[in-house]
C-alpha cells in the first residue's frame, strides 16, 4: 500500500476504562451498537483470534476508538460512527460507512473483501 494512503477503521466507542465498561452495558441491554466492534472483537475484549492475527496481504489499519480521532478525521467523520475512513494525500473519504459496517454481520472475512473493493475504486 502506498504511503500517501491511510486507513482508519474508528469504533463507535471510547477508548477509555469507563468507555468500554459503558458500551459493554450497553451492548448487554440492547442499548449501544458498533458494528466494527462486532467485526473486530464480537464480545472477546481482546479482540477475534481471526482479527489479531490478520495476514499480511490484509491492508493496514489504524483501528480507533471515536475519542482517539485527531481533530481533522474528526471533523471529517462528524462522529457518523462507525466508519472506516482513508487518507488519500491530503483528503479524507470514506470507504465504509456505518449501514455497510452493520450489514457485514460481524464477518472479517467479508470486511476485508468490501474493504478491498472500495479501495480498488481509489
Amino acid at each position: 500500500m502506498s504511503d500517501a494512503l491511510k486507513i482508519f477503521a474508528i469504533y463507535n466507542a471510547d477508548a477509555t476504562v469507563a468507555g468500554e465498561i459503558n458500551y459493554a452495558l450497553g451492548k448487554l441491554i440492547g442499548l449501544k451498537q458498533c458494528s466494527l466492534c462486532d467485526i473486530s472483537h464480537g464480545w472477546n475484549p481482546l479482540g477475534k483470534t481471526q482479527w489479531r492475527s490478520t495476514d499480511e496481504s490484509s491492508p493496514t489499519i489504524q483501528w480507533l476508538h471515536r475519542d482517539q480521532q485527531a481533530d481533522l478525521l474528526r471533523a471529517h467523520t462528524q462522529n457518523a460512527l462507525p466508519a472506516v475512513v482513508a487518507l488519500i494525500g491530503e483528503r479524507f473519504e470514506t470507504l465504509l460507512d456505518s449501514n455497510d459496517l452493520l450489514e457485514l454481520g460481524g464477518d472479517l472475512q467479508a470486511f476485508y473483501a468490501l474493504l478491498e473493493r472500495r479501495l480498488a475504486d481509489f
